[in-house]
């Protein structure tokens, strides 16, 4: 039987490890250190590889085998495995396990996508994915209830005037439109006004409280999560605003929290 070249490796690099180790005077607290940092990242590999069994056993009639002999899962399956030996984290390690599970379900689910969050997964710290999940607010169907606000101002604007005339018409005795006008102005108003209200409810994740961290972590997390292409300055060159002190969420972070979330 051929040995695994990667096993004769490692095991080559661990007795060189702990040679040098025990020619330290504190060579044998070393050795004690490197030997339970082992046991520690062989435990999360286990743990993770029973927690993907069990869903492999309980799906299996679901599972096409030909899935996990592909190439681009086999790559994937190692990426994920390193990253996973690496990691304190229980919640990354789930995460890192749907990643494997999304890929045996959707085998056209793009391997550069998959690299490209589970690096994301790696560098981002839960409370990192919170600012980000709590900016998913702020997308695409909230900037087209910024622009039905602007427009509904301008109808208002548009119908006062048109009330103001149709009561000088009335008063002079002339026909008008006074009633039906003043009516479209007041449920216009209405819409703005519950427009309003659900702007006043989203504004708490824009704040550092909402997060219970300090403003200077808040910029900190922001400034990351923009230089990563998940968050976008959307207040950059507003009067009266600060640089990244109006965030929205990209298509990219979209996809990348929906995809973690499983929205």
């Amino acid at each position: 039987m051929t040995s695994n070249p990667k096993i004769i490796t490692q095991k080559v690099t661990e007795g060189v490890i702990r040679t040098i180790l025990g020619t330290l005077p504190c060579g044998p607290v070393f050795i004690e250190i490197f030997e339970i940092g082992g046991r520690i990242k062989q435990q999360r590999l286990n743990s993770f590889l029973e927690e993907l069994a069990k869903f492999l056993t309980e799906n299996q009639e679901d599972i096409n085998i030909d899935n996990i002999r592909s190439e681009d899962f086999i790559d994937l399956f190692e990426s994920v495995i390193t990253r996973v030996v690496k990691t304190q984290s229980e919640i990354k390690r789930q995460r890192f396990k749907d990643i494997l599970i999304n890929k045996i379900k959707v085998p056209d689910y793009n391997i550069d996508n998959a690299e490209i969050h589970l690096s994301l997964i790696s560098e981002l710290s839960e409370k990192a994915i919170e600012i980000l999940s709590g900016h998913g607010v702020f997308n695409n169907k909230f900037e087209e209830e910024k622009q039905r606000k602007i427009d509904i101002e301008d109808q208002i604007n548009k119908t006062t005037l048109e009330v103001q005339q149709e009561w000088k018409n009335n008063r002079s005795g002339h026909a008008n439109r006074y009633s039906s006008v003043n009516s479209e102005k007041q449920k216009l108003e209405t819409q703005l006004r519950e427009l309003e209200q659900y702007f006043s409810s989203l504004e708490k994740y824009r704040t550092a409280e909402h997060y219970n961290i300090t403003e200077t972590e808040f910029l900190y997390y922001k400034q990351s999560l923009a230089s990563k292409a998940l968050l976008i300055d959307s207040g950059v060159g507003s009067i009266g605003h600060r640089s990244f002190e109006i965030m929205s969420i990209t298509q990219f972070g979209q996809d990348f929290i929906n995809f973690i979330l499983k929205k």
